[in-house]
């Protein structure tokens, strides 16, 4: 991460803090304590890299040097000091600071269970609004784009909420846009489902991908299932659906093959997706949906 503050080690900064901290805390932590917690703390948040200029310590002669390790043994510093000396380096260092949900997004959330797309970052508002993003007024580029619904997933992700609660705004996302978040939200549902849950979460993220013109996508969900995961959450319309995306790519072998599969856990029976799936197949158009 290039900044202005490179110019000036994190040490350096640590110790400009410590100044400014009442003299009770100074007592209990040395500079390099805050310098060392400012270090991990960035790089845990991925704020930084362990190999970033910024981190280095002042030509002074003395090593100041830290030590990052995969646990929090390294983190000397208490978390609620650490909060508190971390609040006043963001303010000092805006260029560091890291993106936050806007209050409003949180407080609408919790009145109606709906999610506006939107953060903070660097003193700018990125917000999804008439199905673009934007940085306060600016249309972002598609690489910006996907940068800022990365950001807003990972943000809302850190509220530790519930498998259903993941797949509702799934579904929100789906139906309204962006649907990328969609993907993103039903991904993080799988990951916390229990093998009940999932059946449905597989069929929902593999349409999805499929709306989004990434097929691949929907059938490496299936291409990378393990044989327990086959047995318990496999389903009609996930198999049905990763058929599909089969055709997308014009590879209707494969997709007969799954849609053979779909009939059989099905005991012979096929609903409407389903039918009309072999009519594709039949037709060789690999280009529908």
């Amino acid at each position: 991460m290039a900044t202005d503050t490179q110019t000036q080690s994190l040490f350096s900064i640590a110790k400009d803090i410590r100044s400014t901290l009442p003299a009770s805390v100074q007592d209990k932590y040395s500079t390099r304590d805050i310098h060392r917690t400012l270090a991990y703390l960035l790089i845990k948040s991925g704020d930084l890299e362990k190999n970033d200029t910024a981190l280095e310590p002042t030509a002074s002669g003395i090593d100041h040097g830290i030590i990052i390790q995969d646990d929090d043994s390294s983190l000397k510093f208490l978390p609620a000091a650490a909060n508190y000396v971390c609040s006043i380096f963001y303010k000092a260092y805006p260029a560091f600071s890291p993106a936050v949900l806007s209050d409003s997004v949180l407080e609408g959330f919790k009145e109606t269970g709906k999610v506006e797309p939107s953060f903070e970052y660097q003193g700018k508002t990125y917000k999804y609004t008439d199905q673009a993003w934007y940085e306060d007024s600016n249309l972002l580029s598609r690489d910006k784009t996907l940068w800022a619904e990365k950001q807003f997933s990972a943000l809302f992700f850190n509220n530790n909420l519930g498998v259903s609660m993941l797949a509702d705004i799934g579904d929100q996302f789906r139906s309204q846009g962006p649907k990328r978040l969609g993907a993103l939200f039903y991904d993080e549902a799988l990951k916390k489902a229990e093998p009940d849950k999932k059946k449905k979460l597989l069929t929902k993220l593999a349409g999805t991908y499929r709306q989004l013109h990434m097929p691949l996508r929907a059938i490496k969900l299936y291409e990378d299932m393990s044989s327990d995961e086959y047995a318990l959450c496999v389903s009609v319309p996930f198999l049905t659906a990763v058929a599909s995306a089969y055709c997308d790519i014009n590879n209707n072998i494969a997709a007969k093959e799954l849609a053979d599969k779909a009939t059989e856990l099905g005991n012979g029976k096929q609903g409407i997706e389903l039918s009309s799936l072999y009519r594709r197949i039949r037709s060789g158009n690999g280009t529908g949906k």
